[in-house]
C-alpha cells in the first residue's frame, strides 16, 4: 500500500507539534531533560528521517523541497543562536524550532556540543535533500 505524500506531510507537522508540546515546559524552564523528552526527540528525528527516505524513495520533489525549507530554517536558527546573533529576536523562533530537540540534552550535557550537533544534523539534512532534489525529475 502506497502512502499518500499529503499524509506524510501532515504526519510530520503533527509529530513536530506533538514533540514541541512534550518538551516545551522543561525547555523554557531550563529544567533537566528526562526520558520522556528523550523519547519525544527520538520520535521527532525518526519522523523527519522517514519524510526524507519517503521523499527519496518516491522521488517526491515537493517533500524534498519541504525538507530543504524546514532544515534550512533549523540551520539558520541554530547558527544564529550558536553565534549569539539577534538572540533576543530569535528567542521565539529558537523555542519553536529548538523545543523538539530538548530531549537530546539527556545525552549531551554540554550545551555547546548540543548546538554543534544540531547544526551538523540540520546541515546534513539540507545537503542530502538538496542532492536528491536536483536529481529527481518531475
Amino acid at each position: 500500500m502506497k502512502i499518500n505524500p499529503i499524509i506524510v506531510l501532515i504526519f510530520s507537522i503533527i509529530t513536530t507539534i506533538g514533540c514541541f508540546y512534550l518538551n516545551i515546559s522543561e525547555f523554557v524552564r531550563g529544567a533537566d531533560s528526562s526520558w520522556r523528552n528523550f523519547i519525544a526527540t527520538l520520535l521527532y528525528i525518526f519522523t523527519w528521517l522517514y519524510v526524507l527516505v519517503y521523499a527519496i524513495k518516491n522521488k517526491n520533489k515537493f517533500l524534498l523541497a519541504y525538507n530543504i525549507f524546514f532544515w534550512c530554517i533549523n540551520f539558520a536558527v541554530f547558527w544564529g543562536y550558536t553565534n549569539e546573533l539577534f538572540a533576543d529576536l530569535l528567542f521565539v523562533i529558537i523555542v519553536l524550532f529548538g523545543g523538539q530537540w530538548y530531549g537530546s540534552e539527556f545525552i549531551f550535557k554540554n550545551i555547546e556540543v548540543f548546538q554543534l550537533c544540531m547544526l551538523w544534523i540540520s546541515l546534513l539534512m539540507v545537503v542530502i535533500s538538496s542532492i536528491f532534489y536536483k536529481f529527481v525529475k518531475r
